[in-house]
């Protein structure tokens, strides 16, 4: 008789369970997109980077996009306290994200990495070349 391997529900409902959270987007980030408050960051004529100053609230997210060209190199970080950073489909919840660009519209979330009771400040800091 052939041997099967098995997995025990509890683990493979579970395992689901977490695969399905982690991939789902926020709340926030749903909420973000349906208010449309996402706001374009712009260079200035001739620049390749941005600072952005802002305050990241304790239960929501900042939303900005960035249009880049493909294969530009992409370099987003954010400092601040208990501050992190997403590029959606490229990296999740980081304070520095590298990657090579395709021609589209990114959407970079910024937020906090611990539930907090107070807005945090932050720094993002982008460049693309």
């Amino acid at each position: 008789m052939k041997e099967r391997s098995m997995i025990r529900p509890s683990h493979f409902f579970m395992a689901a369970w977490v695969s399905a959270w982690a991939e789902a987007p926020s709340p926030a980030h749903a909420h973000a997109h349906a208010q449309g408050r996402c706001q374009p960051i712009r260079f200035n004529p001739g620049a390749s980077s941005a600072e952005i100053h802002g305050t990241a609230p304790a239960e929501d997210v900042v939303c900005y996009t960035l249009a880049t060209g493909n294969g530009q190199a992409a370099r987003v970080s954010v400092t601040g306290s208990n501050v992190i950073v997403t590029v959606l489909d490229v990296a999740d919840a980081r304070d520095r994200i590298e990657f090579r660009t395709q021609r589209k519209t990114y959407t970079l979330l910024v937020g906090q990495l611990m539930r907090a009771v107070q807005p945090e400040r932050f720094v993002l800091s982008v460049s693309v070349h």
